[in-house]
């Protein structure tokens, strides 16, 4: 399905060529560095890296179209992708003090959460590698500013987790030190704790962590996400594992929906469940998606609910999403 690409491959197998072929790590770091930084639709096209034709048969490229890029009054973007055999993704860039960009790690999704844009139409296929990084690399060099990348949010189309093993690749590269080199600690998964969550702690290093709960209520989650088969006390288990594996706390996303999910009782609950975990709420705002039946709440509802997660010692922020004025903004990618 995917064609050859050197980012396919794990940093270290395509570092372990270059040295085998004499390459100095100068010469390894000018070649990331002038990948990273130029805007080139082959490998020829790279200027200044003596000895390139050597390894040129290992460095295969597939590239990303930019079909087209929406802009919003804050300066977000959406940016509209077609992969080789024609599959339409999403990724968007939030500038700011510390800039962000959110990638797509499936064309679709097969998850089928009853909220969410993407997975109306269902999986179409997972994203390579290099194709999760193209996102990067292509929002990167499209930008004046920022000079660096701030966060990667694998937040976008699809769930990261289901396509587990691309993903760790893709986050590889992304920390390598001869890459990107970005910390893990700007990197986050979002995942709705699919089945892949045992061999996500496998990872010697691991990003950071956020679940999307929105629910305490089994029938309830069930239709809001009826692809996650996994009941409260195992996805509460799997946090503790997490903490207790990286020392850090993971983040629970809980959007609330007008009616549904929204009242004193609902926020005392999730407190209670939350008591002992080490971890944050991350409390969202449904994003309006034409077709669905779902409303958002008042923003006075909001901070009530947020008050009382806070009363009850639970550490709490309000992201307002971004984007939505150009359908980028949370389930409104697809």
């Amino acid at each position: 399905m995917d064609r050859l690409d050197f980012r396919n491959n794990h940093p270290e197998e395509i570092k372990q060529i270059f040295q085998e072929y004499n390459f100095s790590q100068k010469k390894i770091k000018n070649f990331i560095k002038s990948f990273r930084i130029s805007s080139i639709n082959n490998i020829d096209e790279l200027k200044g890296i003596r000895d390139l034709k050597k390894i040129k048969e290992f460095l295969p490229l597939t590239f990303l179209r930019t079909e087209n890029i929406f802009k919003d009054d804050s300066k977000n973007e959406k940016f509209v992708f077609s992969t080789h055999d024609g599959y339409k993704i999403e990724s968007v860039f939030m500038p700011g003090k510390s800039s962000s960009i959110c990638v797509s790690t499936q064309a679709g999704c097969r998850m089928k959460c009853a909220f969410c844009k993407t997975g109306l139409g269902g999986l179409n296929r997972n994203l390579s590698a290099s194709e999760i990084l193209d996102q990067v690399r292509i929002i990167f060099q499209s930008r004046i500013m920022p000079s660096r990348i701030d966060n990667i949010a694998f937040m976008g189309m699809g769930e990261p987790l289901d396509n587990i093993d691309n993903c760790r690749i893709a986050f590889e590269w992304l920390i390598s030190r001869w890459s990107y080199q970005l910390s893990r600690e700007k990197i986050t998964f979002s995942t709705i704790v699919p089945k892949y969550f045992t061999k996500f702690l496998e990872w010697n290093r691991l990003p950071n962590l956020a679940i999307s709960l929105h629910s305490l209520k089994h029938d309830l989650r069930k239709k809001m996400i009826p692809s996650s088969p996994y009941g409260f006390d195992e996805i509460k288990e799997f946090i503790i594992k997490y903490n207790i594996k990286t020392g850090k706390q993971a983040t629970i996303e809980y959007c609330l929906f007008e009616g549904i999910n929204d009242t004193d009782k609902h926020a005392l609950e999730l407190a209670e469940y939350l008591k002992n975990i080490k971890c944050k709420v991350n409390l969202l705002n449904y994003n309006t998606i034409v077709g669905l039946d779902f409303k958002p709440v008042p923003i006075e509802k909001l901070i009530h609910f947020k008050e009382i997660l806070k009363k009850n010692n639970i550490p709490v922020i309000y992201r307002k999403s971004l984007g939505t004025g150009i359908n980028a903004g949370c389930g409104q990618l697809g």
